[in-house]
């Protein structure tokens, strides 16, 4: 499956960004974060492709946090 993002900025500053997907298990908590081989799985774009049989069956949550570069104490984060 695929999740794609649309972020806008509004900043004088700089529209410069970095982006980072996280994935939590939610077994009984969405506190488990899972790791990947980075040649599996690419979290660093807008847009996150999860290939088939890539997860366990289950439910998760799917995490994008955005950082401003020039101000890298802005940050947001959303999830799903």
């Amino acid at each position: 499956f695929y999740i794609s993002s649309f972020i806008t900025l509004d900043c004088a500053s700089s529209l410069q960004m970095t982006t980072q997907w996280t994935i939590y298990n939610c077994t009984t908590t969405c506190t488990h974060q899972i790791h990947f081989n980075p040649s599996s799985l690419i979290t660093q774009f807008t847009e996150l492709y999860v290939p088939a049989y890539i997860l366990d069956f289950g439910v998760y949550e799917f995490r994008l946090t955005v950082t401003m570069v020039a101000m890298t104490q802005m940050s947001a984060s959303v999830s799903t």
